[in-house]
């Protein structure tokens, strides 16, 4: 009578609880994470001339970048998403407002815009 109650419960299959991060992801998220970690930062200490101006510097520098780093967040989210991995969409959904953040503080400071060496 115990085994119709008392079925042996069998856990969900490997493939589907251990997946193996590609490579383009966790290079995505370490730059994320590194894009974070500066400029929150300096984000926050923008009242101190010395540290706004490094704030912009940053901004420039991801601007110069941005159409890798929103290329490489836009498939970090899908790959991400489809795999239900909140952590990872977070990252790739802050790395992109980051990115649109620098180009509002490129435009506010009247600075040439510069994409891959390319001038706008």
């Amino acid at each position: 009578m115990t085994e119709v109650f008392w079925d042996e419960q069998t856990g969900p299959d490997e493939e589907e609880v251990r997946y193996k991060r590609p490579w383009w992801v966790i290079a995505t998220a370490v730059i994320d994470w590194i894009i974070v970690l500066t400029i929150v930062p300096a984000g926050l200490m923008v009242l101190f001339p010395f540290f706004f101006l490094f704030y912009v510097m940053l901004a420039q520098w991801m601007v110069f970048i941005s159409p890798l780093l929103v290329a490489a967040n836009v498939l970090t989210f899908l790959w991400a998403l489809r795999r239900r991995q909140a952590g990872m969409v977070t990252l790739a959904i802050v790395s992109i407002f980051a990115t649109l953040a620098s180009f509002l503080v490129v435009l506010a400071w009247q600075a040439q815009i510069v994409v891959f060496g390319i001038g706008f």
